[in-house]
C-alpha cells in the first residue's frame, strides 16, 4: 500500500506553460480524501513555491526543496543544511570573474550574482523577477547560510567545472537541463529527503512513490518503493525508473495512479 507520494514540480505537477493539467488536479484531490501523504520534492527553494501552492486545491503534507537541502512537514524543519561560508566566498569570486551567471539561495531567499550578463537572457531574468529574485548582496556572505548554488555552467564545460568543484570540494551538481545546474551538498539530494521523512513519520521505503521528470530526479526515482517516469523525462532517468508513464499534459501522472492502482477510475 502507497503512503506517501513525491513529486516534482516542474515537468510533472505543472508542464513547462507553468500550468497544471485538470487531471493532475483531480489525482491531487483524491489522494488527500483517502488519506495519502502528499509531498513536493524539488530544486526549487521556498521562495518559489507560491505559484505552485496557488494552483493546488490540497494541502501538501511536507516538502522537500533545495534538493534535499531543506526540508519540513507542517513547518516542521527536520533538515538544513548550508555551505561553508570560506567556500562561498572563493566560487562567487570565481564566478564573478568568469561572468558566469548563478542564483544564490540563503535563509532569506534567492538572489541573482549577475543581472546583466550574457548567461542570463531577458526573458529568464523576467521570470526570475516574477518569482522575487533579485540582486545578491556580497555583504549577505557570513551572515546568512548559503543553501544552494544555481550556477549557469554547461555540462559540456569541463575545464570550468573542474574549476567550480575544485573550490567547492563538498559539493556536487544536480542537473535539470544542458545549461544549468544545482549545486547541492554532496550528502544531499531528493532521495535523502525522502529518507528524512520516512524517518520522521515511520513509513517504510515500500510504502512510498515518486514522480519526476529531470537529472535531479534519478536518486529519488531509484530510491522510491515505485519510482515513475514522465514520458517527458530525460532518458537517464526512464532507464532509472520503475514505470514511463504520459507526457505531463497527456495525464501522465493520473495514468500512472490508475496503472499501480494507487488510485481507481472512480476516485473523485
Amino acid at each position: 500500500m502507497i503512503k506517501a507520494i513525491f513529486f516534482d514540480i516542474d515537468g510533472t505537477l505543472i508542464n513547462y506553460s507553468r500550468h497544471m493539467p485538470l487531471s493532475t488536479v483531480k489525482a491531487l484531490k483524491a489522494l488527500k480524501a483517502q488519506n495519502t501523504k502528499l509531498f513536493i520534492a524539488s530544486g526549487r527553494p521556498p521562495s518559489m513555491l507560491n505559484e505552485i501552492i496557488n494552483e493546488v486545491p490540497v494541502e501538501f503534507d511536507g516538502f522537500i526543496l533545495l534538493n534535499g537541502q531543506y526540508c519540513y512537514i507542517d513547518h516542521h524543519v527536520i533538515r538544513d543544511l548550508s555551505f561553508d561560508d570560506q567556500q562561498i566566498r572563493s566560487v562567487l569570486d570565481f564566478l564573478k570573474e568568469k561572468r558566469i551567471g548563478t542564483l544564490i539561495v540563503d535563509t532569506t531567499g534567492t538572489y541573482a550574482n549577475i543581472t546583466n550578463d550574457d548567461t542570463m537572457q531577458e526573458e529568464f531574468l523576467m521570470t526570475l523577477k516574477e518569482l522575487g529574485v533579485t540582486q545578491y548582496n556580497e555583504s549577505h556572505l557570513g551572515t546568512y547560510p548559503v543553501r544552494q548554488l544555481m550556477a549557469h555552467i554547461k555540462s559540456d564545460d569541463q575545464e570550468t567545472l573542474e574549476q567550480f568543484f575544485e573550490l567547492m570540494p563538498d559539493a556536487k551538481g544536480l542537473r535539470w537541463n544542458h545549461f544549468s545546474m544545482d549545486v547541492v551538498h554532496t550528502i544531499s539530494g531528493k532521495d535523502k529527503g525522502i529518507d528524512a521523512i520516512c524517518e520522521e513519520l515511520g513509513i517504510g521505503l515500500e510504502e512510498t512513490m515518486a514522480f519526476g521528470d529531470g537529472d535531479n530526479d534519478i536518486d529519488m526515482i531509484k530510491h522510491a518503493g515505485i519510482g515513475v517516469a514522465m514520458g517527458n523525462a530525460i532518458e537517464t532517468l526512464k532507464k532509472n525508473a520503475d514505470y514511463i508513464t504520459d507526457d505531463v499534459n497527456e495525464d501522465g501522472l493520473y495514468n500512472a495512479l490508475l496503472h499501480f492502482n494507487v488510485l481507481s477510475q472512480n476516485s473523485e
